[in-house]
């Protein structure tokens, strides 16, 4: 799944389009909309920073290309443990 793919996804989920999106989150709307239109491999660390926290999803989901949408997978290594052991925790 691209970052497009994940972008129009979480949109959809908070009942978003481009423009109230760029609205809410303070990322300029010629920025979003040209992730569609030129492409976003050149997108700045910043931006992603800022769509990553307006969707409280971590970077990692939103760049690596994984199959499933789930950001409890891009969990790893010590997340990973501190989670489980939380989850664990929390159901006693």
């Amino acid at each position: 799944m691209t970052l497009l793919d994940k972008l129009d996804w979480l949109m959809a989920e908070h009942g978003l389009n481009k423009r109230t999106f760029s609205m809410k989150s303070g990322i300029p709307y010629t920025t979003i909309d040209g992730f569609w239109k030129k492409g976003y491999e050149n997108a700045k660390v910043s931006t992603l920073k800022k769509v990553a926290q307006y969707f409280n999803v971590t970077l990692d989901f939103l760049i690596y290309d994984e199959e499933t949408i789930s950001p409890e997978n891009f969990y790893g290594g010590v997340d990973k443990v501190l989670v489980r052991s939380w989850r664990q925790a929390d159901e006693k």
